[in-house]
């Protein structure tokens, strides 16, 4: 069966790791003890390493650095001769194998070429017994290596793991610094030096004076004392320092050998030399062509003979590179007149140059635009030769910086730069007060820290604009706003309340209430603007001309209401006031009597008329306030008798305004209409022409159901809903119902939380028309979502189904309403049918005196 192959774990290597180089080491070990490419991979010297490495090593916690397993006392090991870290030798080897002749060591990276073998820890004995007594892997002989640095002492310490100890043998003995003590140091310090913290006393550079400061390391200092001593061509004194030359800034102008001419030279030491012109120097004519032997027939003599030129052309080569074009000449070759072709400075135009002006910078006239180092300041150079280098020295801003500091009283005098400035370091010197005086700290104190805060604990006291002190704790610059409570009124005037005396503006919170232009009210809280500046939109609200409605369009001042047809859908009653019909109160529609009605008129001829029946929530609410139900049954009834048109119902509450509605539109055939904002909202209620008094009214029958005689309830189910989501918090029930006003007595709303209600509809049909109405009209209130709700079937009761309702499921469709709606179609035409059948029984029996009586009463 085939083994798996070994698998090495490399070391990962730190971050900016470069493999040093090594020597090549040859079939002895290392070249070199003293590799620097190896300086970073020696183990510290001393015990640290050797005690670290025997701890682990007994503990059986030290780890090869191959396989990563702990390194035990009776295997075979291999270590390195230049980081001296032990390693399994079967791993050593499996690495040699996978590196080939050259490998190196797994630690310090050190290259080797011999087999890996194992010995002890000083490389004397091969296979080493272990012994009880000797460390693991030791031979427990003296180590005996040499530790370097020329030591000439070898360790003697047992046979040991790690780097040998430092030396501590004493070396020959030596000087201090400036030779004059001896000393004897150890092995390990010999090379380091000492000083004897005597004057040292050696000749300076001057060979004048003596060094002046103690023993120390290196070349003593030069000579720093200043003399006064007259230059070497002796025009003028020159004070310097002793031991540097004696020069001054003229020429020498000393006669020469020759006793002629003159030293050109600048002021210097020494003789002045030969004369330039002295015929053993020149011996070839100015140009260097032709010798002057070929020239003059006579040689020269003096060095005030004329040195004769060849006639030829100059061709010496001239400062710009070109050869000078001049016949053979004496003295300096006059300037070139050619030109060439120079590129400016920032290297975007070549231009042509007499070479004569080459010493001269060449410019061209374009300006640079790049942004120097603080990326504020624009370069505007001309030919910058820094182009479009924003890292170029030439952008380098040396403008001042000039930023407030941190103290906020300095300025930064640092070159202008990205990023915050430095902290102020300026220290004052001067004892600094608190801004009242009572308070002080005493220098030095560095501007811009917390030194500069005194923490002063005494009141201001400062009188402000208003009269009062100020309260505060002292403070710089000004006052804060006073703080001291008193009676202010508030921005409407309605009431006072305590507050700062520097506020200046106050808010009750409550509503404004004025009347604004457009005679509605103002909504916002407590303002001190005026209150056209916060006009929402409002409902109209205004009576109409053709009808006894209002405008329920937004507020449209100053233009007149909208000429349209009123679109408040009402009930419209046929004369006898037994069937209606809802409708807009635009249209005029009327309903005239059918068969319907006819019925009803022989029920109660022959007293079998259906009696009124109330909800069970209107029962509810009537038993706990029979007292206020007595008010609205006789205000209503006195509304039907005496026929007042419209009718003003006093201010109530969300409830009591829900059982008016109810009690006039579904059962006094009254139309209503709730008008103003909380807490002033009321009903107004309009007369119509089939209002009527039902019987029995509802005190009546709330008694009838306490006696246990009625016991039947107006049953209404909820066939869906509409979930508003996204109100504001300030829409109320009523704002609800405003908007809803076509399907008045259709639903009611039902609040989920704060911004979410929903309004419970009796029919699928008028509640998909409000949601289709509401889609259309833009605003809040158009958010609205169309659920469908499955009542529970094993309770009774409009409470107790609407509690144990199940979840509302989105409408898809209407399909299963309408087959419904057939349904119910069906059953009254069968129970009509079966009702006329009787009907026509009971005139056979009273042979037809009813319907005399009936056509007197026409």
């Amino acid at each position: 069966m085939d083994s798996k192959p070994y698998r090495f774990k490399k070391k990962k290597k730190p971050p900016g790791f470069k493999q040093p180089r090594t020597e090549f080491q040859g079939p002895q070990g290392p070249k070199s003890a003293k590799n620097p490419a190896l300086a970073r991979w020696q183990k510290p010297e001393g015990s640290e390493q050797y005690s670290e490495l025997l701890t682990k090593l007994i503990g059986r916690e030290l780890e090869c650095m191959v396989c990563m397993y702990q390194i035990g006392w009776r295997g075979k090991i291999w270590n390195c001769e230049q980081c001296r870290i032990p390693e399994h030798l079967t791993c050593i080897k499996k690495w040699k194998e996978s590196s080939g002749n050259r490998w190196n060591c797994p630690a310090c990276n050190y290259e080797y070429t011999t087999e890996p073998k194992y010995t002890c820890f000083c490389g004397k004995t091969e296979e080493p017994v272990q012994h009880p007594m000797y460390p693991p892997h030791s031979c427990g002989e003296v180590c005996g290596r040499s530790r370097g640095n020329d030591c000439p002492h070898l360790c003697p310490q047992q046979c040991h793991p790690g780097a040998c100890p430092s030396c501590t043998s004493m070396a020959a003995p030596q000087t201090c610094y400036c030779t004059k003590k001896t000393y004897q140091p150890m092995c390990k310090d010999k090379h380091i030096g000492q000083s004897c913290d005597e004057i040292c006393g050696k000749k300076l550079n001057c060979d004048s004076h003596y060094c002046q400061n103690k023993c120390h390391e290196g070349p003593c200092q030069k000579c720093c004392v200043v003399i006064t001593q007259d230059c070497y061509c002796g025009k003028e004194s020159v004070t310097v320092d002793c031991g540097m030359p004696i020069v001054c800034q003229n020429k020498c102008n000393k006669t020469l050998s020759c006793g002629k001419h003159f030293c050109d030279k600048n002021c210097h030491a020494g003789s002045c030399g030969v004369c330039k012109l002295s015929p053993n120097l020149v011996s070839r004519c100015p140009c260097g062509k032709n010798s002057l032997d070929m020239i003059l027939l006579n040689p020269r003599t003096s060095c005030c003979d004329p040195i004769p030129s060849c006639y030829g052309v100059c061709d010496k080569i001239l400062s710009c590179g070109h050869k000078c074009k001049v016949a053979c000449h004496n003295g300096l070759c006059p300037p070139c007149k050619a030109t060439q072709k120079i590129t400016c400075r920032c290297t975007r135009t070549i231009q042509d140059v007499k070479c004569q002006d080459l010493t001269k910078q060449i410019l061209c006239n374009k300006l640079c635009t790049t942004k120097k180092s603080c990326k504020r300041h624009k370069c505007n150079q001309q030919c910058c030769s820094g182009l479009d280098d924003p890292y170029s020295d030439e952008h380098r801003c040396l403008e001042t910086c000039g930023k407030i500091l941190n103290c906020s009283i300095h300025t930064c005098l640092s070159h202008c730069h990205i990023g915050n400035c430095e902290p102020c370091k300026v220290i004052t010197r001067v004892r600094i007060f608190c801004p009242c005086g009572r308070s002080y700290k005493d220098p030095p104190i560095r501007c811009g820290t917390k030194d500069m805060e005194i923490g002063c604990t005494f009141k201001c006291a400062k009188i402000l604009s208003c009269g009062h002190n100020c309260l505060s704790t002292c403070h710089s610059g000004e006052c804060p706003s006073c703080s001291q409570l008193i009676e202010k009124p508030c921005r409407c005037g309605k009431m006072f309340l305590p507050i700062g005396c520097g506020i200046l503006t106050v808010s009750c919170g409550k509503i404004c209430g004025k009347v604004l232009k457009c005679e509605h009210n103002c909504v916002e809280k407590c303002h001190n603007e005026e209150c056209e500046k916060y006009i929402k939109q409002h409902l109209c609200k205004k009576k109409k001309d053709r009808c006894s409605h209002t405008c329920l369009a937004n507020c449209h001042y100053p233009n007149p209401c909208p000429q349209e047809p009123c679109q408040v859908h009402i009930s419209v009653f046929c004369p006898c006031g037994s069937q209606s019909i809802i409708a807009a109160c635009g249209e005029g529609k009327v309903l005239e009597c059918d068969d319907g009605c006819l019925k009803i008129k022989r029920d109660k001829a022959l007293g079998t008329g259906e009696k009124e029946l109330y909800s069970e929530e209107l029962v509810e609410f009537a038993k706990g306030n029979m007292e206020f139900i007595n008010k609205v049954e006789g205000k209503l009834a006195t509304i039907i008798a005496k026929k007042d048109k419209v009718t003003f119902l006093p201010p109530m509450k969300e409830k009591q305004r829900w059982l008016c509605h109810e009690l006039a539109t579904h059962h006094y055939k009254l139309d209503t209409q709730s008008l103003d904002k909380e807490p002033y909202r009321s009903v107004y209620v309009y007369l119509t022409d089939t209002a009527r008094v039902p019987q029995p009214v509802l005190s009546e029958f709330v008694s009838l159901v306490n006696q246990g005689i009625e016991t039947e309830f107006e049953k209404k189910e909820i066939m869906a809903s509409l979930l508003f989501y996204q109100l504001s918090s300030s829409v109320t029930t009523d704002d609800l119902n405003d908007v809803l006003q076509k399907f008045s007595g259709d639903f009611y709303v039902k609040w989920e939380n704060d911004h979410s209600a929903y309004a419970h509809f009796f029919s699928i049909h008028k509640c998909s028309e409000a949601k289709k109405i509401l889609e259309r009209t833009p605003g809040q209130y158009s958010v609205v979502k169309m659920i469908m709700n499955t009542p529970a079937e094993d309770t009774t009761g409009f409470k107790k189904r609407f509690r144990n309702m199940k979840k509302a499921k989105e409408v898809l469709s209407f399909d299963d309403d309408e087959k419904e709606e057939k349904n119910i179609v069906e059953i009254k035409t069968q129970e009509k049918t079966e009702f006329v059948k009787k009907v026509e029984k009971i005139f056979e029996e009273k042979k037809g005196s009813i319907f005399q009586e009936l056509n007197d009463e026409d």
